[in-house]
């Protein structure tokens, strides 16, 4: 007969992965104590995003066609990858250094390795909601939101001898709690929100996202070359000439985009028990670099304007940072190409 070990918490019920699902309930938990146990919701909510947009179109003369939207979309239960449920309430972090206060440890006895086999134990961690475990972490964490606000506006020209050219520019804004679950795919983009400060308050964490970029214009063409047959240029020639002059059109496209907003941890974290840190910011100073750019490679911002906080201590706002000077983003692509019947 198989079962499966639970644990139950506060309004929530963890089905525990079946390890030791051979044993009874009873025996089953008291091997898991000192260990840092993996569960999952029992009842897992489902994630789902809703949307919205608002959109007015005009063609003017000259085969001039814009286009003015607003959109905005809201996610819910997303997924954080995990969420850390024996993190320490922050009420007791009023207790500085006697957080590490060695306590006798009532565990002693039942765990033969780790931090709980030991006589005596941090106070710290006896005031954990779980302080017969070194952490509990919700796989999924499905407790991510986010809001997404934009205004996108579009400008095409199509021209009567073939070819068009769009100009579409878009000012949002994105914020959430959570970040990205492929973070090795996801290089240059800053945010660390899926590492909270406070596990305990995660309407703290919303700020601006990792792929918040703010501006971002695309220009984009496609002209068809009027030359070849029947065209204003190179229309003469046999009908080899001819046919290898015809039909080429040049097409390309152009990107600029504001910056990422940056994220910042602070290490080493002191105050530990399953709590995340971030930096202080000092008071009137500028944490922007002058200079060009081959002369910030080795440091784009001030690092003397961030400080690591003391034992127990928090910064009182947790936001990614935008700073003035945000790179901008250039992305541009060109063909030459030839249609073919």
């Amino acid at each position: 007969m198989c079962r499966c070990a639970c644990c139950f918490l506060p309004g929530r019920a963890y089905l525990r992965k079946p390890s030791n699902s051979n044993l009874p309930h009873d025996q089953a938990q008291l091997l898991e104590i000192g260990n840092a146990p993996a569960a999952q919701l029992a009842t897992t909510p489902y994630p789902y995003n809703e949307q919205w947009n608002f959109t007015l179109e005009h063609q003017f003369w000259g085969d001039i066609a814009t286009e003015a939207a607003y959109a905005g979309s809201h996610g819910v239960h997303l997924p954080r990858g995990s969420w850390q449920a024996d993190a320490l309430p922050t009420q007791y972090l009023s207790m500085g250094s006697a957080l590490n206060t060695p306590v006798p440890n009532p565990f002693f006895g039942l765990v033969s390795t780790g931090t709980l086999s030991q006589p005596t134990v941090k106070q710290g961690q006896l005031l954990l909601p779980f302080p017969q475990y070194t952490g509990v972490s919700e796989s999924g964490g499905y407790l991510g939101n986010s809001t997404y606000h934009a205004l996108q506006i579009k400008v095409e020209k199509r021209f009567g001898q073939g070819g068009s050219v769009l100009a579409a520019y878009t000012f949002s804004k994105l914020i959430a709690d959570v970040g990205s679950l492929t973070t090795w795919l996801d290089a240059g983009v800053g945010a660390a929100s899926n590492t909270p400060q406070n596990p305990n308050s995660l309407r703290a964490e919303k700020a601006l996202s990792g792929f918040d970029s703010r501006q971002r214009l695309t220009l984009s063409y496609a002209i068809d070359l009027p030359i070849g047959a029947n065209q204003k240029f190179l229309h003469s020639g046999n009908a080899a000439v001819q046919k290898f002059s015809s039909r080429w059109s040049v097409s390309g496209s152009s990107t600029f985009q504001d910056g990422f907003p940056l994220a910042l941890t602070a290490t080493p974290n002191v105050t530990g028990f399953n709590l995340g840190l971030r930096p202080n910011v000092v008071a009137g100073c500028n944490p922007v670099l002058s200079g060009s750019s081959q002369s910030r490679l080795n440091g784009w911002f001030n690092v003397s304007c961030f400080t690591v906080p003391g034992a127990s201590r928090w910064v009182a706002r947790v936001r990614p940072t935008r700073f003035p000077e945000d790179p901008v983003l250039l992305i541009t692509t060109l063909r030459c190409s030839r249609r073919h019947r």
